[in-house]
């Protein structure tokens, strides 16, 4: 649901949507609270997503190099 998760702004400024640093376990905790927000379909389809693998190390690796290498 977000087209776009992240942006630069020259070689200054990086920000990100999504949540890196969310696990599987945490997400759905996060999505069982929110049933009668986000309505049972989309949290349904939200924790069937949580199984897939993720690109938390990529990112994470890139936060790290973001950080390392601006001054």
């Amino acid at each position: 649901g977000c087209p776009i998760a992240g942006l630069t702004f020259g070689e200054r400024a990086w920000t990100v949507q999504p949540h890196p640093e969310f696990v599987a376990r945490l997400a759905d905790d996060l999505l069982a609270l929110r049933v009668n927000l986000i309505g049972a379909e989309k949290v349904a389809a939200a924790r069937a997503s949580l199984s897939r693998p993720t690109d938390s190390p990529v990112v994470a690796a890139w936060i790290a190099r973001f950080f390392a290498t601006t001054t």
